[in-house]
């Protein structure tokens, strides 16, 4: 029983942890794609269209494939 409770209060702290680690991200995620517009323009622009910032747009990948292959 020790066991199965250590593992519990173990995902408990990395439940805790991920939330202000997902807080500092999402603050730091604008300023880092405000220098890739510097750096890339519009092709980066395009390439946000196409892409999630956290999590991938799957169903968005596929138009992106059709418009480069033509």
């Amino acid at each position: 029983m020790t066991t199965n409770f250590s593992l519990l209060l173990a995902n408990w702290f990395i439940l805790l942890m991920s939330i202000p680690a997902f807080i500092l991200l999402a603050i730091r995620t604008p300023i880092e794609e405000a220098k890739l517009i510097e750096k890339f323009g519009d092709e980066y622009r395009e390439y946000m269209k196409c892409t999630g910032r956290f999590v991938p747009r799957l169903l968005r990948w596929g138009g992106r494939k059709e418009k480069a292959s033509q």
